[in-house]
């Protein structure tokens, strides 16, 4: 089915062509760049949590560390729980992993069980070592 641009990539769940969407969100982020930093920066801000455990997430898939059978919604909360830290106390929180991905010795796994929340300058003081 096309819609009558005759655009054949298909409808999203609201019956809106995806490409027609795609065209007006890309039209209205030009001619409103004050308007969509804002919200972008509001949605970042409510969101860290959830953007630093995807960014995590995504670098352990890289390096083939997440297993199918992890956790990930206790490794976002995880990740939640240090920027409420940060915010809170004002001081630097991060989640390390015990056994690092890439130890010379011997390598974890981006799993629950293998993340800490540490203040920044702990975790940068205990390196990539075990």
């Amino acid at each position: 089915m096309t819609c009558k641009y005759n655009h054949t990539l298909g409808y999203n769940s609201h019956g809106i062509c995806i490409e027609c969407n795609r065209a007006a969100v890309a039209k209205w982020r030009r001619t409103h760049p004050i308007q969509n930093k804002e919200s972008r920066d509001k949605w970042w801000k409510a969101n860290r949590g959830k953007i630093h455990a995807a960014t995590m997430r995504r670098n352990a898939a890289k390096l083939k560390r997440t297993p199918i059978w992890a956790d990930v919604e206790r490794m976002r909360c995880i990740y939640e729980e240090a920027v409420r830290l940060s915010q809170e106390s004002g001081k630097i929180y991060h989640v390390d992993h015990v056994i690092p991905l890439q130890g010379q010795t011997v390598s974890g796994l981006h799993v629950p069980d293998n993340l800490q929340i540490l203040l920044a300058t702990e975790n940068i003081r205990k390196s990539n070592h075990y």
